[in-house]
């Protein structure tokens, strides 16, 4: 990731959206691409956390596919390799990247919740 920003709210194709992170493709100079992801400063840590290994998963399905170089291309990758949420049409989701952030947060909480049970009373 060359540079993360938080921020209030996230801009898809179609303009603002209320997601809490998002992921861009950029390309740059000699055929390099730029990812972005950018999430909501208003999650909580543990959310946060889990949104950010999310779009980290997103970030990899971006780089196994070399075509994938601007927000049509993008958009036709998760158009094919995800599906669409209902009733935010040009908003894409993949199972995987779902994986992920719910193992990342059961995660945390089975650590908090080993913290806490060594924790003396």
């Amino acid at each position: 990731m060359r540079y993360a920003s938080p921020t209030s709210s996230c801009t898809s194709r179609n303009g603002r959206c209320a997601m809490a992170a998002c992921t861009t493709v950029r390309t740059g100079g000699n055929a390099q691409r730029y990812v972005r992801i950018t999430v909501r400063q208003t999650e909580t840590p543990d959310r946060l956390i889990a949104q950010i290994g999310h779009e980290l998963r997103h970030a990899l399905e971006i780089a196994a596919e070399p075509g994938t170089t601007d927000a049509d291309a993008l958009w036709q990758l998760y158009h094919r390799i995800g599906f669409e949420y209902a009733g935010m049409t040009g908003l894409f989701e993949t199972r995987e990247a779902q994986r992920v952030s719910d193992l990342i947060a059961s995660e945390l909480s089975a650590a908090k919740s080993a913290l806490l049970a060594s924790t003396p009373k």
